[in-house]
């Protein structure tokens, strides 16, 4: 089971590195709007904690949408005035800040499939207008290498914790930015 862990979010990881490579940044933005780490970490989640447990993570992973999107808006808007350290810190914090709001919900499933439908017909409109799109870098094999560690960090982290965690929990950091 760990080295399921280690290697299924990591391939993930490097496989949306490689499409993002291949097709660019606008194909790799989309798919990386899939769960393509919230899902393996359910996935294993289900393995180790059952259904019902796993139903009450995926309902709130499903909510989570608030937080993730309240990370991109904070870091969205700030970066066209501060650095990426600053960007990351407070956008890191509204995900915090989100994250604690939504765990304090019930685990329902209409009301977290309510916030993230909510959440995505209205968060288009507070996002900054795009400027000129700048050729993306390619990411060095460093940092792919540090994406999938952190991959696989989040994913050990959250299933070992998940006991502790609670489902909503678990949930939500399936989920983190």
């Amino acid at each position: 089971m760990l080295l399921l862990k280690l290697t299924l979010v990591p391939a993930s990881l490097l496989a949306l590195t490689l499409v993002g490579r291949v097709f660019g940044p606008v194909v790799a933005g989309w798919l990386a709007g899939l769960p393509v780490v919230g899902g393996p970490i359910l996935l294993l989640l289900a393995l180790e904690n059952g259904p019902a447990f796993t139903a009450r993570a995926a309902s709130a992973s499903a909510g989570a949408v608030l937080a993730s999107v309240a990370f991109s808006l904070a870091y969205a808007r700030l970066s066209q005035r501060h650095a990426w350290p600053r960007c990351i810190a407070l956008g890191l914090c509204a995900w915090l800040v989100s994250a604690l709001i939504l765990s304090a919900l019930p685990a329902s499933l209409p009301i977290h499939a309510g916030i993230a439908a909510l959440t995505l017909a209205l968060a288009p409109r507070f996002f900054p207008e795009v400027g000129a799109v700048v050729t993306a870098r390619h990411a060095s094999a460093v940092e792919i290498g540090l994406r999938m560690s952190a991959g696989a960090a989040l994913t050990v982290v959250v299933t070992l914790a998940a006991n502790r965690l609670g489902s909503t929990g678990s949930g939500l950091l399936a989920v983190f930015p």
